[in-house]
């Protein structure tokens, strides 16, 4: 069910809503907890009923993980707890997304015949694993209000205007917002605000997104027939629809919060207005951008040790990224995607266009903080240039 789906927009939401405020209005607020809980599992279920208990099993798994490193009194089983539900999480997001390409490229190479089972990716795997993974972690660290009760936990991970594809939630912000009086009873202002924002981004997705995305299949159909002109028109046009694409669905699930008076993290700011690929990765896709840094980067080290140690702590972020999020790096495609590689590569998964260009935008020199004019011009324009070059591989795989 999408969100610009005519069930979600006259059927979906009007329904939920009317619970939710009848809830708050006539019964308690546990009671409206448990609504927006419930709708958003019927939301989920609606892409994928049958795969509906891996996501409840993985809120439940991670909840009593969770709760066994709160009341832990030894940082040792502490860590164990941890290391328990890391590689739980971990592994999971390994079975769904690379079984299937593992054992096809052991077929390959070796020629045997192996039985490749069929295996659907639950939709939002990887966001509703970071949110948990997150609160682990703060767990871990002593960085919780209070012991959560399961159903707020439970609407915190499946709160359906996220669940899809974003923002990852903190828990320290969001839950706190559900244990509040404030929950289910905006203002006429923050109502309409709501309201304001899910119509903008459902016209930056319809009207604008969708809209080109026939065109930018058709142009990509064929990319080696392609003139230069051409080439670059289909590199635009895909850079829109991605751009309006990803704008509208942030600014819908940010309205829908709203009209429930709930505040989520801001996950789109004007990216192509960066002037580097840092500044670009702080603004697309930012709660992404800030898991990242907060539960991976600044505990390897970050920027502390020395530009070398850097660049290896963002090579080593932004492919833990890729691993757990999409495929293959963007570089795989100008290695493999030729007609002479191997088939087991050119059939392999794909990872996404810019996760790497943080470590392309460190090895062109990026992340030097002591520049001319002319060098951060020089570095500006060596970013851009292998954004697009990504962008043209990567779009060409995905036809």
């Amino acid at each position: 069910m999408l969100f610009n789906s005519y069930d979600f927009v006259f059927l979906f939401l009007p329904f939920t809503l009317v619970a939710l405020y009848c809830a708050r209005r006539f019964l308690a607020l546990r009671v409206a907890v448990w609504t927006i809980g419930a709708a958003s599992l019927v939301f989920y279920a609606a892409w994928s009923v049958h795969l509906l208990p891996v996501l409840l099993v993985s809120v439940a798994a991670n909840y009593l993980i969770g709760m066994q490193i709160i009341s832990s009194k030894g940082e040792k089983l502490k860590r164990c707890w941890l290391t328990l539900g890391v590689a739980g999480n971990l592994a999971t997001i390994g079975y769904f997304k690379y079984t299937g390409f593992i054992l096809s490229t052991v077929v390959r190479l070796t020629g045997h015949s192996i039985l490749i089972p069929d295996i659907v990716l639950p939709v939002g795997i990887s966001f509703f694993t970071f949110t948990q993974i997150a609160f682990l972690v703060d767990a871990s660290r002593g960085h919780y209000p209070h012991k959560y009760p399961f159903p707020d936990y439970l609407l915190f991970v499946t709160f359906f205007p996220h669940l899809v594809a974003g923002p990852i939630l903190i828990h320290k912000f969001v839950i706190p917002q559900f244990e509040s009086e404030r929950f289910g009873r905006p203002s006429v202002r923050t109502a309409y605000a709501g309201t304001v924002l899910f119509c903008i981004g459902l016209f930056k997705k319809v009207m604008i997104a969708d809209s080109l995305a026939p065109y930018v299949n058709l142009l990509y159909a064929s990319p080696a027939t392609l003139s230069m002109p051409e080439a670059w028109l289909a590199a635009l046009l895909y850079t829109l629809q991605l751009y309006f694409d990803f704008s509208g669905y942030s600014d819908m699930a940010f309205g829908l919060a709203l009209l429930m008076n709930v505040r989520i993290p801001n996950n789109f700011n004007s990216p192509y207005k960066a002037a580097s690929m840092t500044e670009f990765w702080r603004r697309w896709h930012i709660s992404l951008s800030r898991f990242l840094r907060d539960y991976l980067y600044i505990p390897l080290g970050g920027n502390r040790k020395g530009p070398t140690r850097q660049t290896l702590n963002l090579l080593t972020t932004m492919s833990r990224m890729d691993l757990c999020r999409l495929g293959r790096p963007a570089w795989f495609h100008a290695k493999y995607q030729s007609p002479l590689a191997p088939a087991a590569y050119r059939n392999a998964p794909s990872f996404g266009v810019g996760d790497h260009l943080f470590v392309s935008h460190a090895g062109l020199g990026g992340i030097s903080r002591r520049k001319s004019a002319r060098g951060r011009a020089h570095s500006g324009c060596n970013d851009w240039a292998a954004y697009w070059k990504n962008h043209l591989y990567v779009r060409s795989n995905h036809r």
